[in-house]
């Protein structure tokens, strides 16, 4: 899962990403492997990020989601090139 500024969203909707996060995390830590370049850890990953996205999406709505999803990216862009989140 990616992270976003949390001050963007409301309380209702950063309760609910942070329980997709963690959903996530969980998700991850039952990984066949914890070798992060294994092909099965990639599996896994991909699969853990799409269920959480789903989760996601269909509580916040389309709008909001992807809303999350653009200001994630830019605070991962940010913090890429040495940036402040």
């Amino acid at each position: 899962m990616a992270d976003a500024d949390s001050a963007a969203f409301s309380e209702e909707e950063n309760t609910l990403i942070t329980a997709a996060q963690e959903q996530f995390a969980a998700a991850m830590a039952k990984a066949p492997t914890q070798n992060t370049t294994s092909p099965e850890y990639y599996g896994a990953w991909l699969r853990a990020r799409q269920l959480c996205d789903d989760w996601l999406r269909l509580r916040l709505g389309q709008d909001a989601f992807n809303r999350f999803t653009s200001i994630a990216a830019q605070t991962s862009e940010r913090r890429q090139h040495g940036g402040t989140p």
